[in-house]
């Protein structure tokens, strides 16, 4: 007579402890990678915002005084870090860097949350050539956080010729 032998496998509805560590595996590993590119994504945004902050109160402190200049009849240097500017109708203008900003007429060009660094203005007066006048500076955040990731320092330079000088 012939046996038959029949397995039964059991129909629990649950789930194993081994399946159950690795889901739990795979939802931590899952967490940390969106952490980690969150975390990336808002240091990269604080970087932006300070670069663009420095860049936009640089240029528009340098445009000024390149435009000032261009029009002007006379630019003297008082000093390194100092200049006086006359335009066509005897008007003068001082453009100045002091304080870690750039004033120019009784305000300033730059605003509180920048600092300007190694301000420096240079006069070039060779008779029969135009005046040239050269502009330098760095322009970086005012807070210093402790990440250096996070700061930013954006240098500018220009040379100007005067255009309207009355010899």
């Amino acid at each position: 007579m012939k046996q038959t032998v029949t397995l039964q496998f059991s129909s629990s509805k649950g789930f194993t402890v081994i399946e159950t560590l690795v889901i739990i595996f795979v939802f931590v590993m899952v967490s940390i990678m969106s952490f980690a590119f969150l975390l990336t994504t808002l240091i990269g945004n604080s970087k932006i915002e300070t670069m663009k902050e420095a860049r936009q109160n640089g240029s528009f402190a340098l445009t000024a005084i390149e435009r000032l200049i261009v029009s002007s009849k006379d630019v003297v240097c008082n000093s390194a870090q100092s200049l006086t500017i006359t335009m066509l109708d005897g008007t003068s203008t001082d453009v100045s860097c002091t304080a870690e900003r750039i004033a120019s007429g009784g305000g300033y060009l730059t605003s509180d949350k920048v600092r300007v660094l190694n301000c420096n203005f240079i006069c070039n007066k060779v008779a029969g050539i135009p005046e040239t006048v050269g502009i330098g500076y760095s322009v970086s955040q005012k807070e210093v956080t402790a990440k250096t990731s996070e700061t930013a320092n954006v240098s500018f330079s220009s040379k100007v010729i005067v255009r309207n000088q009355k010899d």
